[in-house]
């Protein structure tokens, strides 16, 4: 299912959120742990006039996730920053060798990520995000 979130951000910056609690129980009837948080924060000055911006999420497992925004083609003057905070059921990618991929109308580059793992398994991974399409991950 697609967690939307949709704001209206400037010159002062700003910031996007999707929080999802995640199933209580697994299949099997034990106690599931999988939030997951995606923030998307547009820095100061990154643009010099106000647009609406809007950030999808799609996908439950790291493998599967998908970051779509919206408008495409928008270029920020400074990296704004994506930080998703995965819980350990939801990470079936090796973080030792994980990698981001930026799809856009040219193709698909592989983008930089930086993974702080916390305990228990779960997983902090930050991206520097220059400009808008859709970003997905890899190992």
């Amino acid at each position: 299912s697609d967690l939307p979130d949709t704001e209206k951000i400037g010159p002062k910056g700003g910031m996007l959120k999707v929080k999802v609690e995640g199933p209580e129980r697994n299949p099997d009837g034990s106690k599931a742990k999988a939030k997951l948080e995606v923030e998307f924060k547009i820095p100061k000055d990154a643009l010099d006039s106000e647009e609406v911006i809007s950030m999808t999420v799609s996908g439950y497992y790291l493998s599967e996730l998908e970051i779509a925004f919206t408008p495409p083609g928008l270029v920020f003057a400074e990296d704004a920053r994506l930080k998703l905070k995965v819980e350990r059921d939801r990470v079936d990618l090796d973080v030792a060798t994980l990698y981001g991929i930026h799809t856009s109308e040219e193709g698909e580059d592989v983008v930089s990520v930086e993974v702080e793992a916390k305990g228990g398994g779960d997983v902090i991974l930050n991206i520097r995000v220059p400009g808008f399409s859709r970003y997905g991950l890899g190992e």
